[in-house]
């Protein structure tokens, strides 16, 4: 805790301040409950992004492979229609 604000709460008659003036409300549900909402949304919100781009991914990979796969058998097919 800051300095000026432990000599604020010591001594709060001499700032022209009441000791009720100090104290501060708790919060209410709801006000917790937008804090919380508004923490996690951008949480869940990269989750589901980094979701989606770790599938697409994976799914490119398995394109990629695929295609490498079968290079052979077209470059055959290539090399016996221009000898035909």
């Amino acid at each position: 805790m800051p300095a000026a604000l432990r000599v604020l709460l010591a001594y709060p008659e001499e700032y022209g301040l009441r000791s009720s003036q100090l104290t501060f409300p708790l919060p209410n549900l709801d006000s917790t409950l937008s804090v919380l909402s508004a923490m996690i949304t951008p949480a869940v919100m990269i989750l589901a992004t980094s979701s989606l781009i770790l599938t697409t991914t994976n799914r490119l990979v398995r394109i990629v492979d695929r295609v490498r796969e079968m290079l052979p058998k077209f470059e055959k097919l290539v090399h016996a229609e221009a000898a035909g």
